[in-house]
């Protein structure tokens, strides 16, 4: 590839790069929200604080319209954190010698290091700061909390900067320039004519996305001819006047450095236009957002990355190594998450291998908690020993339990531990061969009033730990399959129901999440039937199917049910459910795509007489291949009663993903016939299956 480098043009195409770039935070100019003085206890958990920049708003850390996992996601997912958002909105213009903005932001810190501290937490703060929000922090490391009378300096454990502007922005420096009288450069031309259409039509929103905030060309200026944009001007007094970061405490930087390259006139040759370092982010340079350097306490990251000139007129400004797009990019991402790791838990390795020296023989897991680490060791002989490692240690054995062994089975186990969310002890999943036949081949161990155990089913739909270990596969807590998910735990057992080409099992899925006091169910794959409403007599035929079928409720001749399915992590997990409706005659199907629990009404008998029920739309399946699907043993079912495959149990919620309550008094589902359905905008939003015509 060949590379060169173009002159002037290369100038006004970084200009014309920089007009619809992305704003100087990250987020544009957001909605305006109260400066945040509340401070809530964070536990022994450690705060990391989150500070926008420039014309910004917490949601430049929070929301992207390419749906990238954003910082909070990252930081928040590593144990012993919590993390909180500090707002300047209503000041995101002015200085940061506004108090604020500076003094504001001290008083957080010092009053969640010191809660922190009352809690028997560090009693320290890390603070992950944004453009201009790097240049906060430099300004309220120099004052003292007004709430607790503690200099914020001394509650800091760790200072990240990305793309902050320590001596200065480029375009800031353009626009000071334009403000001082018309230079004789191409960006200096283009800016005084950018701003003088700018002052004759006022702001102007821009947004290329959906739901996606993004400032117009004048947000733009504004920003960089606001108070703050003029004291960002390379050479400022109020940049001079700054404070340094304390140098007692780390500070780690991250910058970005752009390739701007075209290819010309159809030829296959790209040419740099403006080369790395000129640039940097598109509008802070590497040499300033680095201005402190890497040392021993210090550490550096350049997220460098090219792109052609045509993309900043669509969505780089936030992708890539850009100004705003360094809060999404998954390099910078793994960095800033590393580093915070590093600093709260600098010595797993070492405490790794000393708990190894402890056990030898026996594997191990070891896990982050806020005041340091919990660990499960094992052998292979049905033991589980539970560790814990405070401050400087040592290690010390906490509880013991068991897990089954099996004759005719393997005996090795293997053990994952996380710390999930909201708590301060451990949880443990072991994997192994407890049962024999699958259904229990998975155990979850926590501590708990009675010790550690294993977790078992407890009142109001909970797992509480049991204080024992499990010993066979009729020991409450063995599971089909576990898995820690979306900061708590989720369990699979097999359910009543056969279902698939081959009569497996449906599982029963639930979802786990730490409330405070116990670990509850919040969400499960079980549908509970309800009353429904009879449908509407006689609706006409639809006589034509278009891609949007007219709104209105009609009926047909046949209904074909066919449910997917997502078997990731071995959960048999129904994804989306479509549904076709067929007429009796050539005219093209209805064919409509629901949730899997899309509630659909059946007709029943009841103590009471006829009546109609809701059941999911995978219920309704049909043509598995082997005749056993659900779709069939639905209709003529005798509850309670059973079939070919055995006993369908539908009053139990805890076997069943269908769950008919006794209360509703069904003794029979009746036999299922042609469907009647509403359409609307397209969507199809009921369907009811008709008992079959009189012969």
């Amino acid at each position: 590839m060949m590379t060169r480098r173009v002159g002037v043009v290369g100038v006004l195409l970084v200009v014309l790069i920089w007009i619809p770039a992305l704003s100087t935070s990250g987020s544009g100019i957001a909605a305006a929200a109260p400066t945040d003085t509340s401070c809530q206890s964070p536990g022994i958990r450690i705060p990391v604080i989150f500070v926008h920049g420039l014309g910004g708003s917490p949601a430049d850390f929070t929301s992207h319209a390419n749906g990238a996992e954003d910082l909070i996601q990252r930081i928040g997912a590593i144990p012993g954190t919590y993390t909180d958002l500090f707002s300047y909105a209503p000041e995101n213009l002015d200085w940061v010698t506004n108090p604020g903005i500076g003094q504001a932001l001290a008083n957080e810190i010092t009053c969640e290091a010191a809660k922190s501290k009352q809690a028997g937490g560090p009693g320290k703060v890390i603070v992950i700061a944004h453009s201009m929000g790097g240049l906060a922090v430099r300004e309220a490391v120099s004052l003292t909390g007004s709430g607790t009378g503690q200099p914020a300096s001394a509650s800091i454990g760790l200072i990240i900067t990305i793309a902050t502007p320590n001596t200065g922005s480029w375009d800031d420096g353009l626009f000071h320039n334009v403000r001082a009288g018309v230079g004789g450069t191409v960006p200096e031309l283009l800016a005084w004519v950018v701003q003088g259409v700018c002052g004759g039509v006022g702001f102007v929103a821009g947004s290329d996305q959906p739901g996606e905030q993004r400032p117009g060309l004048c947000a733009e200026v504004q920003g960089s001819t606001a108070q703050a944009g003029s004291a960002m001007v390379p050479g400022s007094s109020q940049l001079s006047a700054l404070p340094s970061p304390p140098s007692a405490v780390p500070l780690d930087a991250v910058a970005g450095n752009l390739t701007v390259t075209a290819k010309l006139f159809l030829i296959h040759t790209t040419y740099t236009l403006v080369p790395q370092g000129e640039l940097g982010d598109l509008l802070v340079k590497p040499d300033s957002a680095l201005a402190y350097g890497a040392d021993s306490e210090n550490q550096e990251y350049t997220d460098a990355c090219s792109m052609p000139v045509s993309e900043p007129f669509g969505n780089l400004g936030w992708n890539g190594c850009t100004h705003g797009g360094l809060l999404y990019d998954s390099g910078v991402g793994s960095q800033v998450a590393s580093w915070v790791n590093q600093w709260i838990h600098p010595n797993i390795n070492n405490v790794t291998a000393s708990l190894a020296g402890l056990t030898p023989g026996q594997a191990n897991s070891v896990v982050p908690i806020p005041d340091g680490y919990e660990a499960a060791t094992w052998d292979d002989q049905s033991h589980i020993m539970f560790w814990k490692f405070i401050g400087s240690g040592p290690w010390l054995q906490v509880g013991h339990s068991t897990y089954p062994i099996v004759s005719n089975e393997p005996t090795t186990s293997t053990i994952t531990g996380a710390l999930l969310s909201g708590m301060t002890d451990a949880t443990f999943i072991a994997q192994g061969f407890y049962s024999g036949d699958g259904t229990g081949n998975n155990i979850a161990f926590g501590n708990g009033p009675n010790g550690w155990g294993t977790l078992v089913p407890g009142p109001n739909q909970s797992l509480v730990p049991s204080g024992h270990g499990s010993t066979d596969n009729t020991t409450p807590g063995n599971s089909y399959f576990e898995r820690f998910y979306d900061g708590g735990l989720q369990d699979s057992g097999p359910g009543s129901l056969p279902f698939g080409t081959n009569g497996s099992e449906w599982q029963v899925t639930r979802d786990y999440q730490w409330n405070g006091t116990a670990l509850v169910q919040t969400s499960s794959n079980v549908f509970t039937a309800s009353t429904a409403s009879a449908p509407p007599p006689s609706p006409p035929n639809i006589t034509t199917c278009p891609a949007a079928p007219p709104d209105g409720t009609y009926t047909d001749f046949f209904a074909g049910v066919s449910t997917s399915f997502d078997q990731t992590q071995q959960f048999n997990e129904p994804s989306n459910v479509t549904i076709t409706i067929q007429g009796d005659g050539p005219s093209p199907a209805c064919t409509f795509t629901v949730a899997p629990n899309f509630p659909v009404a059946i007709g029943v008998t009841t103590n009471a007489g006829p009546a109609w029920i809701t059941c999911p739309a995978w219920a309704l399946t049909q043509t598995t291949g082997d005749g056993n699907d659900v779709g069939q043993l639905l209709s003529g079912l005798q509850l309670p009663g059973s079939y070919n495959m055995g006993s369908l149990e539908f009053q139990d919620a805890q076997n069943s993903p269908y769950y008919i309550s006794t209360s509703l008094g069904v003794t029979q589902v009746e036999v299922i016939g042609p469907p009647e359905f509403t359409v609307k905008g397209g969507q199809l939003t009921s369907l009811a299956m008709l008992p079959p015509p009189a012969p």
